[in-house]
């Protein structure tokens, strides 16, 4: 039986220093469904949408920066969806490039296979309350100059299109929420919750907030009967860290800046299951092909099978790639063309690269890391 599909992306939220109370709708939905411990993203933005938007890596797409874009044609989780009956619908942040036929921005969630882009952002805000607006759908486009909170706008778009849309549905719902600058949201949306002092005490309170977000979101009509992926894209940023903390961020391939909170919902699933296998975000479209029951994309690097290793990279804005593989107890850092090697279990926190590395698992883990496979 077809299921609809409700994505929650969440903007630089790390696994690592995760609040426990601070959101407690995804608590929620960690007790109603399944919780990944192993979750891992790329160390920044781009390259992480871009492996959840198409199912791939960039390295199969040809590119791990920021800022490019894949070839015209390139499937997508969206166009997969439409193909198989879908209504499909991006809410919020794009950050995967312009539209591939040069037409208006508000056209490249189109012709990336979402039917309308509502309340849209390009890329990350600068302002929150003054900030470019970008509604398409999918005939036509506009571009504004909007005052209104920009999260509670992601939200009232979300709510209209559920509502008034019939059949089976996939929304991709992508909040700019945590991602600064950082504010204090409109108290309607902490429900309760005193923020701190300072960006880390600000950055706290729009987690708050993304957690009102979805606390909406989960209240909709047939959401009960919907497969919900909560993920975010990549960790925590430096600014709202301690100095020693903000070294291992989003940014990096350290686990602060990788390992990501990946909590799954679906009709028949085991209340309060944990999943401790290795899992990366580009598993993201076959998960929600295979709980949606269709047929699995063509063309994908994601699976839904147990993983024996992740790799995550990309290239800074500096220029310098840093890119990791990792196992549940290794990893291996190349970070612009310097090794680091870390024995996780011994060393979890990854302050000291081991100097002599066990040579049957360097090897292994070059090979994963400089093969175009992934």
């Amino acid at each position: 039986m077809l299921q609809s599909a409700l994505l929650f992306v969440l903007d630089d939220v790390s696994m690592e220093v995760f609040e426990p109370g601070l959101m407690p709708n995804l608590e929620a939905l960690v007790i109603e469904g399944v919780r990944f411990t192993l979750a891992f993203s790329h160390p920044v933005c781009g390259p992480s949408r871009t492996s959840i938007g198409y199912s791939l890596m960039g390295r199969t797409l040809g590119y791990i920066s920021d800022t490019e874009n894949a070839p015209a044609g390139t499937d997508t989780i969206a166009s997969h969806f439409v193909r198989h009956g879908y209504s499909t619908a991006k809410i919020g942040k794009w950050h995967m490039g312009g539209a591939p036929s040069g037409a208006p921005s508000y056209f490249a969630p189109i012709e990336r296979g979402f039917q309308c882009w509502l309340a849209g952002a390009q890329n990350n805000l600068d302002n929150y309350t003054a900030w470019t607006r970008q509604d398409c759908d999918g005939i036509t486009g506009t571009v504004i100059r909007s005052t209104e909170y920009a999260p509670l706008a992601q939200l009232e778009a979300a709510e209209g299109w559920w509502i008034s849309t019939q059949g089976y549905k996939f929304l991709d719902f992508s909040t700019n929420l945590p991602h600064g600058p950082f504010h204090i949201p409109p108290a309607e949306m902490l429900d309760g919750y005193e923020p701190g002092q300072g960006s880390a005490g600000k950055y706290r309170a729009m987690l708050r907030a993304a957690d009102y977000q979805l606390g909406r979101l989960l209240s909709l009509s047939g959401m009960e009967n919907t497969v919900v992926i909560v993920v975010s894209d990549n960790g925590h940023p430096p600014q709202v860290l301690s100095s020693t903390e903000g070294q291992h961020a989003k940014g990096t391939t350290f686990d602060g800046g990788i390992h990501v909170p990946m909590v799954v919902r679906y009709p028949g699933c085991v209340p309060g299951t944990t999943y401790d296998e290795l899992v990366h975000i580009v598993d993201v479209g076959p998960a929600f092909m295979d709980l949606c029951g269709i047929p699995m994309m063509p063309i994908t690097d994601g699976q839904t099978t147990k993983r024996g290793y992740i790799i995550s990279e990309a290239q800074l804005n500096s220029g310098v790639v840093d890119q990791c593989v990792r196992t549940k107890r290794y990893k291996l850092r190349n970070i612009g063309g310097v090794e680091e090697f870390y024995d996780l279990l011994i060393d979890p926190q990854e302050l000291s690269p081991v100097t002599n590395p066990p040579a049957y698992w360097l090897t292994q883990m070059q090979n994963k890391l400089y093969s175009n496979g992934i």
